[in-house]
């Protein structure tokens, strides 16, 4: 999944997030991890299932199969 960011530093960041899907981690690229000050995964219903911070690999092993939200801050 690739989209486009607007961000105050530049006019369009483009982020990828691979493998998708997938059962193991989660790779962001286009972002540095000091960049990532806070990486949030939620569930459908809104159910906040991993917080993190500057990185760039979320393990996302324990998660059931499914649709979730990845937001980068």
């Amino acid at each position: 999944l690739t989209t486009s960011i607007n961000s105050k530093n530049r006019s369009k960041l483009e982020v990828t997030l691979y493998p998708n899907p997938t059962k193991s981690e989660v790779n962001i690229l286009g972002v540095s991890k000091a960049d990532l000050k806070k990486v949030t995964i939620t569930d459908v219903l809104g159910r906040e299932l991993i917080k993190t911070s500057n990185t760039t690999i979320i393990n996302v092993e324990n998660l059931a199969p499914g649709n979730y939200f990845i937001q980068l801050n």
